[in-house]
């Protein structure tokens, strides 16, 4: 394979602000950079496997060894704030998935982070593959994919491994996901980090409104959660999940709804009605009764609309006070980054994005510790880190973030 063609992404991105999706023939030409003739008759002719709604597993979890410790690297951080986001991240909106170029698919990366041209090749090769196998079926999933916002899974036959670190795509991304995530890593460049010392200076509620810009910018002219504007703080409950299959997750929820009935018969009838209609109302409140029975049973339930005003106001101050204690090397960055993510995760302030915010927000506190921001490389070691966390295991998601701290600086990013 030829050298991939240089991708400067900061520049495209700044550059092409008014147009999100770019031209077939750029798209053919870009991505193609990195086949040899050789290759892509190889590659012809294999079957497309789709998979729709989930991705089967493409690696082993942290546990197994694919996120772990590397000796002989050096992870300390530098003696000053880093004022730019490295150019990967730029790439990288989700965990363990990088944009193509044009972000219309994510390419899931499986022990490495793959080379952006790599990634673009193959996105193209799978998409036009699934065309000219089942046109029919190729309309089918991106209509249905504009309708729910969001794309499906398709990949090479896993008896196929085509030795690229890429072997599945998500397609029928939005455009306007990746194109946000630029700007909003562009304005917390030219609002925080330029000059951390003066944007810490400021009041909490400065901070706060910036955290809630931030958020405005990764879902500006996205469909709104449930009808709340981007900025907006929710205004109804919010229940997460605990990490497990679907197929779990349905024999879980039987197993809870059965005991919870036992344990909680008071509860559970008129639960069951708020939870039903969880989507189809704005202002569903549960009490305590009821979010003991959700906590217990089915996931962790972030605090109530009407303290999250209070509870963002109380982040932004603590925000300030550990970002000026990293300046002055008072405080470790790793455990102010930890720290934010965790609390910034447990108010879950937004209806939608909040995954996105607390980790730019943490890599903001790494930044300015001089560590550069970590890309997430295993979706599911990240869901239970949290979990893990939010269930009562102290520093469970801040030995995660030393794990890929690791694994992104064994990246050479």
């Amino acid at each position: 394979m030829r050298e991939p063609q240089s991708i400067n992404l900061r520049q495209r991105y700044n550059n092409n602000t008014q147009n999100a999706e770019w031209t077939q023939q750029k798209r053919t030409q870009k991505a193609k950079a990195s086949w040899t003739t050789s290759q892509k008759v190889a590659l012809f002719g294999l079957g497309v496997v789709v998979v729709c709604g989930a991705a089967y597993l493409l690696y082993q979890t942290m546990s197994n060894g694919k996120i772990s410790h590397f000796e002989g690297i050096d992870i300390k951080p530098l003696d000053r704030p880093i004022l730019q986001f490295p150019d990967q991240f730029f790439r990288t909106i989700s965990n363990g998935e990088m944009s193509s170029f044009d972000g219309r698919s994510l390419c899931h990366f499986a022990e490495e982070y793959p080379e952006p041209a790599v990634c673009d090749a193959v996105s193209l090769f799978l998409e036009d593959e699934l065309k000219r196998q089942d046109l029919a079926q190729y309309k089918q999933i991106m209509k249905a994919c504009a309708l729910a916002g969001e794309g499906k899974i398709i990949g090479f036959p896993p008896e196929y491994d085509p030795g690229l670190g890429v072997s599945q795509i998500t397609i029928g991304v939005n455009p306007k996901k990746v194109l946000n995530f630029n700007k909003a890593l562009s304005f917390i460049e030219d609002v925080v980090l330029k000059n951390p010392r003066d944007f810490f200076s400021q009041n909490a509620l400065k901070i706060e409104e910036v955290i809630r810009e931030t958020h405005r910018k990764i879902l500006n002219g996205l469909e709104p959660l449930k009808g709340t504007p981007a900025g907006t703080y929710r205004k109804m409950a919010s229940f997460v999940t605990k990490a497990m299959t679907d197929k779990d997750k349905g024999n879980y929820l039987r197993l809870a709804m059965e005991r919870g009935r036992q344990e909680f018969p008071e509860v559970y009838e008129t639960l069951m009605k708020k939870f039903l209609s969880v989507f189809k109302t704005e202002d569903l409140i549960l009490n305590e009764g009821e979010r003991e029975f959700f906590q217990k049973y089915i996931g962790f339930v972030p605090p109530p609309p009407e303290k999250i005003p209070e509870l963002m106001r109380s982040l932004a101050s603590e925000i300030k006070s550990l970002a000026n204690g990293i300046l002055d090397r008072r405080v470790d960055a790793v455990d102010a980054a930890a720290t934010v993510h965790s609390k910034m995760g447990d108010i879950h302030p937004f209806g939608d994005g909040n995954g996105r915010l607390a980790r730019l927000w943490m890599n903001v506190m790494l930044q300015i510790g001089g560590y550069r921001a970590v890309i997430f490389p295993d979706d599911q070691a990240y869901t239970s880190a949290i979990m893990r966390q939010q269930s009562g295991e102290v520093g469970a998601f801040k030995k995660l973030l030393e794990e890929v701290i690791l694994w992104n600086r064994r990246q050479n990013f």
